[in-house]
């Protein structure tokens, strides 16, 4: 019988090793229902965001796109994001050429939408929301949630700097 060249032996240690590694650095698949939890955190606070600015639209049109399209909130998101501003599912708006209207009402409203979740821990997650309410006020914004307690509560926006 032969031994292995020691060089090999290393070789596959190292691998196992590395292997091992990225599975526990891997975060843990976090509970489905935790993915609307989260965007509803990150939507609550972009909404207590728009209730500092007076010249914004008093009605927030929501939606959720987790990758097949934005559709609307269930009843139980739609009353966590609750706040002081008049909250109505996304389908109740829609887009003119001077820019977002509730449908019913006539009345100027800006569209929150929740999209990508990106999972940092099991616990901690980033929550990329788009906003829109008329052609020149709309962009993407992204949030940081965590989860405290039994409640996920989103910390403030993240904000990327590089060289210029």
């Amino acid at each position: 019988m032969t031994r292995p060249r020691s060089s090999h032996y290393v070789l596959g240690v190292s691998l196992a090793v590395l292997a091992i590694c990225w599975a526990v650095a891997r975060p843990a698949a976090p509970d489905p229902s935790d993915r609307e939890v989260a965007a509803a955190a990150a939507l609550r606070y972009a909404v207590e965001q728009l209730e500092g600015d007076a010249s914004t639209a008093t009605v927030v049109c929501v939606a959720v796109d987790s990758g097949s399209g934005p559709h609307d909130p269930d009843r139980a998101l739609l009353e966590r994001i609750g706040s002081l501003r008049r909250v109505v599912a996304g389908s109740t708006c829609h887009t003119t050429e001077a820019g977002v209207v509730q449908t019913r009402a006539g009345q100027p409203a800006v569209v929150l939408t929740a999209g990508a979740v990106d999972w940092v821990s099991k616990n901690d997650a980033t929550v990329e929301v788009a906003h829109a309410a008329t052609p020149s006020r709309s962009g993407r914004r992204t949030y940081r949630v965590t989860r405290e307690a039994a409640t996920w509560v989103a910390l403030g926006q993240v904000l990327k700097d590089g060289p210029l």
